[in-house]
Formats: C-alpha cells, structure tokens, sequence
C-alpha cells in the first residue's frame, strides 16, 4: 500500500461488521433486503460484484427471470435505507462503515446495466481510532526518524484498542523496516526488523488470502536479506492480487536485491507514472537510474521532486550520492548537509557518507585528517550489533582503507544489513571493485539461481 491510499478494513473486519448490523433490529426487521445485503457483502470480500439477475436467482428464485420485475432494485433501495438509519443510530461510532452507493448509469459507469452493486468498505473518519490513525500516516509519510517511530507509537496505540485494525498493523510493520533499512535511526537494527517480522507473521497467519498481508511479510524478509523467503511471500501476493502488488516500491526493491536493475527501475517509473505527484516515488526512480548510472537524468528528477516537497529529506540524500558520482564534490556536501537539516538531529547522521563527501570537497589538508579522525573515533567506538557496518565501509573509503573498507562491508553482510543488496550496482562502491576480496564478497551475496533470469514480461514482473 502506498502512503496516500484509503486504508482498507481486512475481511475478518468487514465480516465482523457485516454480523453486528444484521444482529440489529434494523436488519433483522427486513428479512429479504438483509440477505440481498449479507451475499453482497460476502462476494465484495471475495471481490466479486454481482448482477441484478443472479442476486435474483440467489435470493428470489423463480423458474424464470423476467427482467421487468422489480424485487431486485426494490431490496437495494431498502438496503441503502437501513444502512443509512443504522450509521445514524447504533453504528455512528462504529469503526468500519459499509456502504452500497447508488450505481452509475450505463453510460457513467461503461458498464452493462446490473453490474454495479458495489458494496464499499472503509474505515469511519469520525471514529476517534481512525482520526488517529490517519495522523499515523502522516507522520509516516515524512519518513524522518522521529516521525516514524511517533507514526509506529500511534499504530501500536490504535492496535491496543483495536486489535483487528489489519491496516495499523501493516503499517507499523512498515514503519519498523523503514527505520531499519534506509532510515538514519541509532535504534537497534536487529529488533526493529525482529519486530517488523513478528507482526508481519502475524498477519499472514490471520489473513492467509490478504496480499497486503504477504507483502508486508516479504518487505520484512527483504529488510533481512532473505531473499529466497522474501520472493514466496512476494509470489503470494502476486497470485492474490497481481494488479495491485506489481505496483508495489518494495517488489522494486526486491527486483533489485535480485540483480534485475532493468525490471526493478521499470517498476519504479510505472508506480512514480501512476502517481505523478508523488515526490516519494520519483525520487525512488531517480535512485534506481542512479544505479543503472544515469546520473544526469537522475539529478533532474531528484530535483524536480524537490519542487513537490523541498522539505524531502530523501530528495536531497539521492542528490548526495548522484552528484558524488558525477564528481561534484560541493554539491554533494551541500545537499549532504540540507539533509541533515531536515532530519533535525543534534547528531550527524550516515557519518560515513558524511566524511567520504566531505573529504571531497575540502581540500584543506589540516581540516579533513583532523575530522574525519574525531568521526572515525566516534564511530569506531565499541562496535556492537547495532554497529552501521555499511557506515563503517564508507569511512573507510573516506580515508582510503579500501581492505578496511571491505571487511566492514563483510560484517555488513554477516549482520544481515539491508543496503548490502546495493553493493552490486551502488557506484559508492566503485573504488573497491578492482579488489579481489570485493569480488569475493559479491559472489558471497548473489543468491541468485543459475536459471534466474531477469523478468521480461511487460511492464514489471
């Protein structure tokens, strides 16, 4: 799920809210329009919509369908009524709200007459969990570190007071992978990604045909590098809803953690095409052209996005690495340092990619040494698990340790960190490429199949 979509109440939720309206005198008053509306229900969560005539044959039998009776549309126009008089009584605080809107016409609708009975579920703006949950997402979607450990404190909150909130859940799990795998966070990797996985599972074990489910399982294992375990998950969901999960940012990056640079950027332009002003998602593709090395073209989309959110920290992370690449030392640092504005922590943040920019860019040769030596303490000092060993490399490159650099990116790997899957194509890393031991390290982290060929199907998967 994007950062933008509706939420959407899970089937187990749906089913639960289905069974407490036709428990209620309302309901329970109109036998027949009841049932027309527990087997629209019912099919809308299967994804199914029905036509007039085979509601007939479901809940009106008769040897015969004559189109010109009325039974049909005269239960759905009492059916509206009764839901409308239910949210206005006993379900006004209820937190998910089923509707059945009136269908369009033919010619709105380009459908043939009888196939809009739609039924809609969402979650109650009014409902005081769902207020909450929507700042959640807000804080979410600014993807700083204190936003979204303030955006996973508000779902967790909404979970405790509603258990089966499916979309809290998921998007907690997000939030802790975000944290873990590109967010600049000094919590613990190991047990934000634990955590991630834990709720993940969880949701997977609920809802066993909800794709949402499955894909926030697979994001869980990319963050860890599993990859053979993340691509099951991600077939899952593919087979329960192929046209929503191929435009998925986290199958992009699973594309890519596989070596399909080419299928993983044509993915990210598809998703950044359907959401054309989203800045998120054009600064996801003009990473992912990053690493295929279209630098420029890279720079004017990051910029470009910019123009969206000039207060998108990332934006100004992908201008680092891009202008980095194109030997724009100065650039780099500027927008290096923007970033670190933006994220308003007292402390650097990445120090690795700080001090290799900044050991570009100055040339004072009484500065750098001096500073990336204080930096160089900090960072060194009691490595433990949750050590950035891929900052560590880095650091190493800044100061020219190129075999220091390499057996921190092997304890990157050992550690299961997430950007390891970038050493394959991330041109950071291109000073360590003529070593052997580099070498070494790729082939250790290629998990691919001998017969794992590049996707060619059209346009992502």
């Amino acid at each position: 799920m994007e950062l933008d979509d509706a939420p959407i109440p899970s089937p187990d939720e749906v089913q639960g809210q289905l069974a407490r309206m036709l428990a209620s005198a309302i309901f329970k008053q109109r036998e027949k329009p009841s049932l027309v509306f527990q087997l629209l229900v019912e099919k809308a969560i299967l994804g199914v919509s029905l036509t007039e005539k085979q509601i007939r044959r479901e809940i009106f039998p008769a040897p015969h369908y004559d189109p010109f009776k009325t039974h049909v549309r005269t239960a759905i126009n009492a059916v509206r009524g009764m839901i409308k008089r239910f949210y206005e009584g006993e379900g006004r605080d209820d937190l998910v709200v089923i509707s059945l809107p009136k269908r369009p016409s033919q010619k709105e609708s380009g459908k043939p007459r009888g196939k809009a009975y739609l039924v809609v579920y969402t979650y109650s703006k009014s409902h005081s969990d769902n207020i909450a949950f929507a700042l959640g997402m807000q804080f979410q979607k600014r993807m700083t570190p204190r936003s979204l450990l303030r955006a996973q404190e508000i779902f967790l909150g909404v979970v405790d007071r509603q258990p089966d909130h499916f979309e809290a859940r998921s998007r907690r799990a997000a939030c802790l992978c975000m944290l873990a795998i590109f967010v600049p966070c000094r919590l613990p990797k190991k047990l934000l990604l634990d955590e991630a996985l834990y709720v993940a599972q969880g949701l997977v074990d609920q809802y066993p045909d909800n794709w949402r489910a499955h894909t926030a399982l697979a994001v869980g294992r990319l963050c860890r590098y599993d990859l053979l375990d993340a691509t099951q998950a991600f077939g899952h969901a593919l087979i329960l809803a192929e046209d929503q999960v191929q435009y998925d940012p986290w199958l992009a990056a699973g594309l890519l953690a596989a070596g399909h640079l080419e299928a993983a950027s044509r993915t990210a332009f598809a998703l950044a095409d359907k959401r054309i002003s989203d800045p998120a998602a054009w600064i996801a593709y003009a990473f992912y052209l990053y690493f295929e090395r279209e630098f420029e073209k890279s720079a004017k989309i990051l910029h470009w996005s910019l123009t969206l959110d000039v207060t998108f920290w990332l934006g100004h992370l992908g201008l680092t690495f891009v202008y980095l690449a194109m030997d724009c030392p100065a650039e780099a640092l500027s927008h290096y340092q923007r970033m670190q504005a933006l994220l308003g922590d007292a402390r650097p943040v990445m120090q690795g990619l700080g001090l290799l920019v900044a050991h570009r860019a100055l040339k004072h040769e009484n500065l750098i040494p001096s500073l990336i030596q204080h930096n160089a303490q900090e960072l060194s000092l009691k490595p433990d698990d949750n050590t950035d060993w891929t900052q560590m490399a880095l650091l190493a490159i800044a100061t020219g340790d190129l075999a220091l650099a390499v057996k921190r990116l092997v304890l990157a790997w050992q550690y299961s960190e997430p950007l390891v899957m970038l050493l394959r194509f991330w041109p950071v890393m291109d000073p360590l490429r003529a070593l052997q031991e580099f070498q070494n390290l790729l082939r250790d982290t290629d998990v691919r199949l001998p017969d794992d060929d590049p996707p060619d199907t059209q346009p992502l998967v």
